[in-house]
């Protein structure tokens, strides 16, 4: 079973997308080999997060066998945000993605960030955080040690760091070896034997494979774990066998 764990739906403001649709989605996941993909509407960075959580959910039951919605929030919707968490869990949505730099908030005390966490964390909700969207510079990005910072509050949620790149790969390790509860996703890693280093330095556990699709095209993402100098059994983990687990 492959999985990508980083994956979106819907509309992006900056270009054209080809592939929006449920069906368009499953096609290019046919493409590469993919049987099940993390979803969450573009709609949720950059509109609201009812607006994009309404639209996952409307996208994931066009394919509901092949992919699963995770949901979005901002402390900054104050009570609304949990109310509407809770109607995404009612749905059938997996997990939550934070998108500090889109809706202008800091991962540090917040207490209705706190509130939120503590929910998710009652549902075994793993928690994705995306440093960037897709690998590209113009996009706001945040360091990623706010992330190491939230994950030694809460040990009981799952974190899972995304976008990372060669510049935030070292404190990306360095969070993730102070943080068991820390994970990180492969799609915007740009770095010889990448995979090979987080295997190396933190074992393949904590590693899940994303692709960003449809904003980035998955072979790539897909060439860059396949090719990987790791053994058989790491390979699978990153894969697939990580994310079932988490989910």
């Amino acid at each position: 079973m492959i999985v990508d764990i980083n994956a979106y739906c819907g509309n992006w403001p900056y270009w054209p997308i080809k592939h929006s649709s449920a069906t368009d989605l499953v096609t290019l996941m046919d493409r590469v080999g993919i049987d099940r993909a993390v979803i969450t509407s573009t709609q949720g960075p950059f509109v609201g997060s009812p607006e994009g959580n309404a639209e996952t959910v409307r996208i994931v039951a066009g394919q509901p066998d092949r992919l699963i919605g995770f949901a979005t929030a901002s402390p900054t919707d104050e009570a609304a945000a949990l109310t509407d968490l809770v109607r995404c869990h009612e749905s059938g949505m997996r997990g939550l993605r934070l998108f500090p730099q889109h809706h202008q908030y800091r991962l540090d005390d917040d207490p209705i960030l706190g509130d939120i966490l503590n929910t998710v964390s009652s549902w075994g909700w793993p928690v994705l955080i995306p440093i960037r969207l897709i690998m590209n510079w113009g996009l706001p990005s945040f360091d990623v040690r706010e992330i190491g910072n939230l994950a030694a509050r809460y040990p009981s949620v799952n974190f899972i760091i995304s976008g990372v790149n060669y510049g935030e790969l070292r404190d990306s390790l360095a969070v993730m070896r102070r943080s068991a509860n820390v994970g990180i996703e492969t799609s915007c890693l740009q770095v010889h034997e990448g995979v090979k280093g987080l295997v190396d330095r933190v074992g393949s556990s904590r590693v899940y494979f994303g692709t960003g699709l449809p904003l980035q095209y998955p072979a790539a993402g897909m060439a860059k774990v396949q090719h990987a100098e790791i053994d058989q059994v790491s390979r699978e983990a990153i894969l697939g066998g990580n994310a079932m687990r988490c989910l």
